[in-house]
């Protein structure tokens, strides 16, 4: 999906025939490479990012696929990581040749590296690239059609540290240093080793290639753990590197902290509260993001306290939020985009406005207007709360919530807020559906139990335009009567203008249980 934010349009890339595994967009910005994984067709696609056209496919044998994806620094080459275990390869494709689709390189991982997790380019050499797992990284380098692969040691003990799974690796702008995160709060920064001094007189045929102080290797294949700096005390999930200065990371917690080439903290930001962070991408221009306001940058944690000028940038969560930062003064965030995390399993339309709610087993209740496209409130409710099923009643006025565990509670159709206790139907039962009758006044719902629960709402005076008066006008409470086994809502009306006297309304409504019919399994 290209999204415009701005103009609130959407284009759908639609070919792939399973779930999209990965996605990689080539640093020129033109191409975007995609790639599933499943039974049906599995395959890598090329895009045209101008056109949202499918230029190159590349289709892989049925129950395969791609588990990650990227594109060399000049986008001349699209690396494709595929299988597990022993089937594990990297297949390095030329991209210069787009009517090639034969791989120019294809590489077995499985004596090197178990479970493969990304694959990433270096900056300045477009043959030279890192394969990375939670355990270990594998460095290649492309030369003449010959491969050649080191897996350097890493030693947690010479540390000190404990070392952790690795979560993420990047490269410097130069492509000589090399950072990894770690799930302990831990950067692994990786330089290359000091060469060799030829000597007069050295025969270089003993030089071993494969050696990290051999002079004439590539640099990437010099690499070697050079420290290892203990950051946070929670798992760091992404780290990136902006601005040829700041390493830059986000964590479990949902917290971006900028360290300098030193590893030094520089700068932090922890107002965002969305979930954990998952990743972190920058505008590529400071002076567009700054929008001539320079000096409203904040000054860093260094000593000297110079100012911390960074380009605007976008945050993603596990939570399914895309926002972004404005790094003016504190720093602003906007939320621009919330999504279910997991699968929707509901929905209900508005009977009069142009509005629909969708619900998860994520227990998260979102309010679109389709019209103008664009979220109007949203709920998430506490762990284990898994809507299932969704029902509003004629007037628009309550929204009823079934959840797989058998609970069920009624919100304000309006704002989404919570109108009644959440209570319990058939219990460990998955409420399966919600009707409203023709007037609103009976609620019948449906499990997996097999039973049917009718619940009334009946009125104790008949006041006309009861059940029509506008919302701005009422004011809404659920109450448990004394001996009741369930929630008993209360509902009471103001007219605009009128004083409201102090006893209970004389006018409301109890939702109560009338009828429940059992099937024998």
């Amino acid at each position: 999906v290209i999204q415009d934010f701005a103009a609130r349009t959407q284009r759908l890339l639609s070919v792939h025939s399973n779930n999209i595994t990965c996605l990689s967009v080539s640093p020129c910005k033109r191409w975007i490479a995609s790639a599933d994984r499943g039974m049906r067709e599995p395959s890598v696609q090329v895009w045209d990012a101008n056109c949202g056209q499918p230029i190159q496919s590349i289709f892989f044998e049925p129950g395969t696929g791609a588990r990650a994806i990227a594109w060399s620094y000049n986008s001349a080459y699209l690396g494709v990581l595929r299988g597990l275990g022993d089937n594990a390869v990297i297949q390095l494709y030329d991209w210069s040749d787009p009517e090639k689709t034969v791989p120019e390189a294809h590489l077995p991982l499985s004596d090197l590296i178990d479970d493969p997790q990304g694959i990433v380019f270096s900056p300045t050499e477009a043959t030279q690239f890192i394969v990375w797992s939670s355990e270990c990284v594998v460095m290649y380098c492309l030369d003449d059609g010959v491969v050649e692969s080191r897996r350097p040691l890493i030693d947690a003990k010479q540390f000190s540290r404990v070392l952790g799974e690795i979560t993420s690796c990047v490269f410097t702008t130069d492509g000589l240093q090399l950072m990894c995160s770690t799930s302990a709060g831990n950067l692994m920064e990786w330089g290359p080793q000091e060469v060799h001094v030829k000597e007069e007189g050295l025969d270089d045929r003993f030089i071993d290639p494969s050696d990290p102080t051999n002079p004439d290797a590539a640099p990437i294949m010099r690499m070697e753990v050079t420290r290892i700096v203990h950051v946070c005390d929670v798992p760091i999930n992404f780290v990136t590197y902006v601005n040829d200065e700041y390493f830059v990371v986000g964590d479990e917690e949902g917290a971006i902290r900028f360290y300098g080439r030193d590893m030094k903290l520089r700068y932090w930001y922890d107002q965002l509260k969305e979930g954990p962070i998952t990743a972190i991408v920058f505008s590529p221009d400071l002076a567009s993001s700054a929008g001539g306001h320079h000096q409203h940058y904040p000054a860093d944690a260094s000593k000297m306290a110079r100012r911390f000028a960074v380009p605007e940038f976008y945050v993603a969560t596990r939570n399914t939020v895309l926002a972004k930062c404005t790094p003016l003064g504190r720093g602003k965030f906007e939320v621009l985009l919330r999504e279910h995390s997991d699968e929707v399993h509901c929905a209900v339309a508005h009977p009069f406005l142009h509005r629909v709610i969708t619900g998860g087993h994520e227990g998260y209740l979102r309010m679109w207007d389709y019209r103008k496209r664009f979220m109007l409130r949203d709920k998430r409710f506490g762990p284990g709360f898994r809507i299932q099923s969704l029902a509003m009643d004629p007037t628009a006025e309550y929204l009823a919530v079934g959840c797989k565990d058998g609970q069920l509670q009624i919100l304000e159709a309006l704002d989404l807020s919570e109108q009644s206790p959440v209570f319990t139907m058939s219990k460990g039962a998955a409420v399966k559906q919600l009707v409203f009758s023709h007037d609103g006044q009976y609620l019948a719902c449906s499990d997996t139990s097999y039973c049917v629960t009718v619940y009334h709402r009946p009125l104790d005076m008949n006041v006309p335009g009861h059940s029509t008066a506008s919302l701005g006008d009422a004011e809404e409470q659920f109450e448990t009567p004394a001996g009741a086994g369930r929630p008993t809502p209360v509902r009471s009306r103001r007219q605009p203008g009128r004083a409201v006297p102090d006893q209970r309304p004389s006018c409301h409504f109890r939702l109560r249980e009338v009828s429940a019919v059992h099937r024998p399994h």
